[in-house]
């Protein structure tokens, strides 16, 4: 997959998806999203699978999921390296964005409560 300029240029989201006890919460949660009703299970074609081997990144990119999701569907589908990719995954488990931002408010309001 070859990846525009505009495209490789992360638009400004929250330094919260990458604040060490926001990620901590977030995994402690993977469990809950495994089992989860609303927790997408994305069945991967041949032909998309071919396009983005060893290639995470492109993959969740080509399936239109925010970068800032990004550690956390890899953390949800057993990967670690973008590089781990491969033709023996068939299925992605993408979590509901709206129960990331459930938790992520939350959270937020927490941390002003214990400011």
């Amino acid at each position: 997959m070859t990846l525009k300029i505009t495209t490789v240029q992360s638009p400004k989201v929250s330094a919260l998806y990458y604040d060490r006890k926001f990620i901590a919460l977030l995994l402690s949660h993977v469990e809950y999203f495994k089992n989860l009703k609303t927790t997408s299970v994305v069945a991967l074609d041949a032909d998309r699978t071919q396009s983005n081997l060893g290639d995470f990144e492109s993959l969740l990119l080509d399936l239109g999921i925010e970068r800032h999701h990004h550690w956390f569907v890899y953390a949800l589908n057993g990967i670690f390296a973008n590089t781990e990719f491969n033709e023996s995954i068939t299925q992605l488990l993408i979590p509901d964005r709206s129960e990331i931002e459930r938790i992520r408010l939350s959270y937020v309001t927490t941390q002003r409560v214990s400011l």
